[in-house]
């Protein structure tokens, strides 16, 4: 669409307002930062990299139009699904004095970590959270439509599923930003693998497939270097229960139920005191009842080790200690003075906890823990 033209954003404009009058909640924006397009169209210097494609002059005009005319005259929430920013972009589109969108996702995580990268991962977390805080307001995400479910991606979906699935899940609800919880995830649900290219959906992959086949490589080999990150690993059918088609519907769906749904569904978890399920269900209802897992400063500590993931969050005189194994390997958390010599209480484990030794904590394999310090 043409948004340079008024007569498009104000049709957009009464399309908002009609939803919005109907009562619903706000708006999840899709690729809102690509609205406006370069002057002259012209060709990309590089056609697989499609940055060029955002944050072009003009958009922050036309956000700020769309809240002046439609947004601020509703008790709504916004959500913009922003590609290619930097922390310091991100202010200029969720910044409360913007008067633009109230959060953001960005995707350095999802769209540039094909598998799990510690250090990566925390150099993310420590900028936007240094460029985001006291600002705007960020959002968490492992897993979306778009890629591959986290316990597959980032995490060991057989042997470790239920340990690994809990503690990526305490790492989402415990760091700065709003979380989101994506369908299944709360389950623990798996990417899927299918057997054929045929059982695809993803036009990315059948695409990419054809032209890596076309090419003269082995279609086996191709097939397989696909598989991690197709997007269908995320958009299997929800997994209820037991029965045909996972209890999602009598009909025919888009596509094949993962065959594990047998084993993994939500009657299965609801009828286990001590699942995926319920362990979410903690961590959000902690969420709820404690300020400091929301609005505490972030303080991250062994920002070098490469299976512990550590940090504080602290609110006045509150102050929590998140310690996480993100491994397959044990590991020894060796705190440092002073807080290794202070008084813990445990908040919330995912695994039952053996002694510490001393100053250090023991973790098994993705081992989580929330402790409050005295």
């Amino acid at each position: 669409m043409n948004w340079e033209n008024p007569q498009v954003r104000e049709e957009i404009y009464d399309m908002m307002r009609f939803w919005l009058d109907k009562g619903i909640d706000g708006f999840r924006m899709d690729v809102i930062n690509l609205l406006a397009k370069q002057a002259g169209f012209p060709d990309a210097e590089n056609p697989q990299d499609i940055s060029y494609l955002g944050n072009n002059p003009g958009i922050h005009e036309y956000l700020q139009e769309m809240h002046e005319k439609v947004l601020r005259h509703y008790d709504i929430f916004t959500v913009g699904e922003i590609p290619f920013v930097t922390p310091e972009d991100g202010v200029l589109y969720v910044g409360e004095d913007r008067k633009e969108l109230h959060t953001l996702f960005h995707f350095e995580v999802c769209d540039y970590m094909a598998h799990w990268d510690m250090r990566k991962f925390k150099d993310i977390q420590k900028r936007w959270y240094e460029g985001m805080w006291g600002k705007g307001w960020n959002s968490q995400f492992l897993n979306n439509h778009d890629h591959t479910r986290l316990v597959t991606r980032f995490g060991n979906d057989d042997k470790y599923r239920v340990e690994c699935a809990k503690c990526f899940a305490t790492l989402l609800h415990t760091l700065p930003g709003m979380p989101y919880v994506y369908q299944g995830e709360e389950i623990g649900m798996t990417g899927v693998r299918f057997d054929s290219i045929e059982d695809y959906n993803d036009i990315a992959m059948k695409n990419k497939y054809k032209e890596e086949v076309a090419k003269g490589r082995d279609p086996k080999e191709v097939f397989e270097s696909l598989l991690h990150l197709s997007r269908d690993n995320s958009r299997t059918p929800m997994q209820w229960d037991g029965t045909e088609n996972a209890g999602f519907s009598s009909g025919t769906p888009w596509i094949k139920v993962n065959p594990n749904y047998k084993e993994i569904n939500v009657a299965e978890a609801l009828a286990d005191p001590d699942s995926v399920f319920y362990y979410y269900q903690k961590l959000i209802s902690l969420r709820k009842q404690h300020e400091v897992m929301v609005y505490g400063d972030y303080e991250p500590i062994l920002e070098e080790d490469q299976q512990i993931y550590a940090y504080f969050r602290v609110l006045g005189e509150e102050k929590w200690l998140v310690v996480l194994n993100i491994s397959e390997e044990p590991a020894v958390c060796e705190l440092p003075e002073p807080v290794s010599g202070q008084a813990k209480e445990i908040i919330l484990a995912n695994l039952p906890m053996e002694p510490d030794a001393g100053g250090a904590i023991r973790l098994k394999p993705y081992e989580a823990r929330i402790y409050q310090v005295k």
